[in-house]
């Protein structure tokens, strides 16, 4: 059975207070990957969602659907709350849409509300929620966490909270799960609409770059920008 060797996380009152069913918050990024890989070995079901920064970009639905094969699991697709803030507050947006968008009054979703959303949809109404979060990402996160990593009022855990980077890889390597190819064209998995995502995108995506320009009409502006800084040595 695969183990870290530094785990301080008790699985047992996971186990004891999900009825061993949780819902996972899931970026196809490397820590909730060993998240819902750790909580499987541990006998805990996953009930992963997705969300969609941008809808329905292929090369992120290509992927969703490649782990839901590798987990034999359905993966919850939603909008992403940032979807609507961005949507909001025009970015990226031409003068005659604003008015249109005023006018639409989008609402404005925080993570609690997709999240219970979700357990809504799924039937899990009083589960928790496991997050792939790591202190070791960041000495202001690691503060921010319970030290059990529990957090009872929002009902979430984090189960990898003691894991580092090469904890996670190791997990990935013992149970043969991939990476996915947001890696290899950002290095990390993709979560905004800066230059080092679109870019990639671009190039190699053209079709998804075309469904973010009808969100975003005047997202290249950001691509020029960085170019700008990379002649200028700016970037």
């Amino acid at each position: 059975m695969f183990r870290i060797h530094a785990d301080t996380f008790k699985w047992e009152r996971l186990r004891q207070e999900s009825e061993n069913v949780v819902l996972l918050s899931f970026s196809c990024g490397k820590d909730s990957l060993a998240t819902w890989l750790a909580c499987r070995q541990e006998g805990i079901k996953c009930v992963p969602y997705y969300m969609q920064l941008v809808p329905d970009l292929q090369f992120v639905e290509k992927s969703l659907k490649f782990y839901e094969q590798f987990f034999e699991t359905k993966i919850y697709r939603v909008l992403h709350p940032n979807f609507y803030r961005t949507i909001n507050n025009d970015r990226y947006q031409p003068p005659d849409r604003v008015g249109v968008i005023e006018q639409l009054s989008l609402p404005i979703y925080g993570f609690d509300d997709v999240s219970d959303g979700v357990k809504r949809t799924a039937g899990i109404e009083n589960s928790w929620q496991v997050i792939g979060t790591r202190k070791a990402e960041s000495i202001l996160r690691a503060k921010r966490m319970s030290k059990d990593g529990y957090t009872v009022k929002r009902k979430t855990a984090m189960p990898i909270m003691d894991w580092r980077k090469d904890d996670v890889i190791a997990c990935l390597k013992n149970f043969k799960c991939p990476l996915p190819v947001d890696y290899k064209l950002f290095g990390r998995s993709f979560d905004d609409l800066y230059a080092r995502y679109l870019v990639p995108i671009q190039e190699h995506y053209p079709e998804d770059f075309e469904r973010i320009k009808f969100w975003y009409p005047m997202v290249e502006l950001e691509i020029a920008r960085w170019k700008m800084g990379v002649a200028h040595g700016i970037i």
